[in-house]
């Protein structure tokens, strides 16, 4: 009922400023939701804000989504052969196949920074680029295996981005397999069709 009522104001306010809030809203729900979580008698916090949010989108947009939509809409938009827009499109996947790991261990950095329990702060330890090789050596493995490769890349990546998680001085671990996970993936693409 708690969680409802925060949603509403935060549809409101957001329908109110054009979407302005949202980024607000979106802080106040993790503030809570970390704020209601019990661990060994104490509660987790949540110390970002709705400014630093805004800024990391707007970063997002300045930098990514707006020169790549421009990079994909200026060769339709000017009649340019289908050898330019096919090179286009293939430098649209080069920048968001560096992109979008960027984003992911950038977005996950900051959650981690802000979030803290009996005053301890998380946080993240992990090389940028590291974390980029591995996404697009991954994502190339995946598409050579038509996907067969998807449950080991998902397990290395959760083993990277937990290994280099910290609580404090404690240093988390990660002992998952690949291999465990890829009969059940196997087992659902097998079923998938009949279900």
């Amino acid at each position: 009922a708690a969680l409802f009522g925060i949603h509403v104001v935060n549809v409101l306010l957001t329908l109110l400023t054009l979407g302005v809030y949202f980024f607000w809203a979106k802080v106040k729900v993790r503030a809570y939701v970390l704020s209601e979580t019990d661990f060994d008698g104490d509660r987790f916090a949540y110390h970002g804000t709705g400014r630093e949010v805004l800024v990391g989108f707007a970063k997002a947009a300045v930098f990514f989504f707006i020169p790549i939509t421009l990079h994909s809409m200026v060769p339709e938009l000017t009649g340019a052969s289908l050898r330019v827009r096919y090179a286009a499109n293939l430098v649209g996947y080069v920048l968001a196949s560096v992109f979008v790991p960027m984003a992911m261990i950038g977005a996950r950095r900051y959650r981690l920074s802000r979030t803290s329990w009996r005053g301890i702060r998380f946080s993240l330890r992990a090389s940028t680029w590291d974390f980029v090789r591995l996404w697009s050596r991954s994502t190339f493995f995946v598409a050579c295996t038509l996907g067969l490769y998807y449950p080991i890349y998902i397990m290395r990546r959760q083993d990277f981005l937990t290994r280099h998680m910290w609580f404090g001085s404690q240093r988390f671990g990660f002992d998952g397999r690949g291999r465990d996970l890829f009969w059940p993936f196997l087992g659902m693409i097998v079923l998938f069709p009949f279900t």
